[in-house]
């Protein structure tokens, strides 16, 4: 007998995000394998997404509902409220179940990013960051199965709310983006240092660009540029260029946004990937670069040496000199770049959708047959 599941996909839509990434690339690989079960995907409008999905829809178990609701709200919980939906397993791909869920639920915590940063809600401020972590509070507690992305994730979640770590299990990201050939024509001139990932204060862009200048201070010559790529978060652009000094504001670029085949040439060229983040619930960025063969600089904070293992140079992302050493000893020694890159590439393997989509799946089977 088949089971139906009922996928609520709305991180498809609202801007290119990690939550987007593995929206998109689990449903993409778990679909296929997934010949017991029927679907019915909740999704943002065709104008909205940010990933096109229409060949989902080519396959007979598979039913796609545009529905233009954000992640989290009262209108996203009016919307479930409302709709009558007929299935045994409601799987929130976000971090937030709706109010109104019959049957069997589950529900991917990306990260608590929202409850440890109230930065997060500049102009909202307060009351947005109570609401937000009231709602993931009320996710994991009601939620019958609980999927974390890493083994970080999993323990903030059961330190923060109380949750019985037996309810959670850990299935990792695999690597997304594009994979471009290294004789393409490079996105930027002369060797650079790469970094991308929203403008938001985790992300500690302050301290990469002050690290970057203390680097540039020391060799007194450009050794490199600093290509940042990510959404502006409010004032973060023009915050970030008034750090840096007049002499070197022509060696750091700011590109916003960008799509995927830039954003697989950006990593292919780079001299080093550096992710000074202070918290992720899994870190994507590191993985794309180790799977585009670019050494890796990295925060040694949360989830991030989960993922890049032993194929990156660990820095403390509140020290400034630290990260210059690190910027500075990578640049500098062609040997540690071809350890850091060979070591990349074999970690990497370790992760893939396919694995992702495998063990997600094991656990729908595990819920509705067990």
């Amino acid at each position: 007998m088949s089971r139906s599941v009922l996928i609520d996909a709305s991180p498809l839509g609202g801007g290119v995000s990690g939550a987007g990434r593995y929206a998109y690339e689990l449903l993409d690989a778990l679909l296929p394998m997934a010949e017991r079960l029927r679907f019915e995907i909740i999704a943002p409008p065709a104008d909205k997404r940010n990933w096109n999905i229409s060949h989902w829809s080519n396959q007979e178990n598979v039913t796609i509902t545009p529905a233009d609701i954000r992640g989290v709200g009262p209108r996203r919980q009016l919307y479930f409220l409302r709709h009558s939906f007929e299935y045994d397993l409601f799987h929130a791909l976000s971090s937030y179940l709706p109010l109104f869920v019959r049957g069997q639920s589950l529900v991917t915590v990306h990260d608590l990013k929202y409850v440890h940063f109230p930065s997060y809600f500049r102009g909202l401020g307060t009351l947005k960051h109570r609401y937000i972590t009231s709602m993931i509070r009320r996710s994991v507690r009601s939620a019958d199965h609980i999927l974390a992305v890493s083994d970080h994730a999993r323990s903030d979640i059961v330190s923060e709310f109380g949750i019985d770590g037996g309810k959670i299990t850990v299935v990792p990201h695999g690597p997304g983006g594009i994979q471009t050939a290294t004789d393409e024509s490079p996105p930027i001139d002369g060797p650079y240092l790469f970094f991308v990932g929203s403008l938001r204060p985790h992300k500690n862009l302050e301290t990469l660009v002050d690290a970057y200048i203390e680097l540039r201070s020391r060799t007194g010559e450009t050794a490199a540029k600093l290509a940042i790529a990510g959404a502006e978060y409010g004032n973060s652009l023009t915050e970030l260029r008034e750090r840096i000094p007049e002499p070197y504001r022509n060696d750091v670029e700011f590109l916003g946004r960008v799509d995927d085949e830039t954003l697989a040439a950006l990593y292919a060229h780079a001299t080093a990937f550096v992710y000074p983040s202070l918290y992720e619930g899994f870190g994507l960025p590191p993985l794309e670069a180790m799977a585009h063969g670019t050494p890796v600089i990295a925060s040694d904070r949360t989830s991030i040496p989960e993922v890049v293992g032993d194929a990156g140079v660990y820095i403390d992302p509140t020290n400034r000199n630290d990260l210059a050493d690190a910027l500075e000893r990578v640049l500098t020694s062609q040997s540690l770049r071809e350890c850091l890159r060979e070591r990349g590439q074999q970690r990497y393997q370790e992760f893939s959708w396919e694995r992702t989509a495998r063990e997600t799946l094991a656990v729908y089977e595990q819920l509705l047959w067990n």
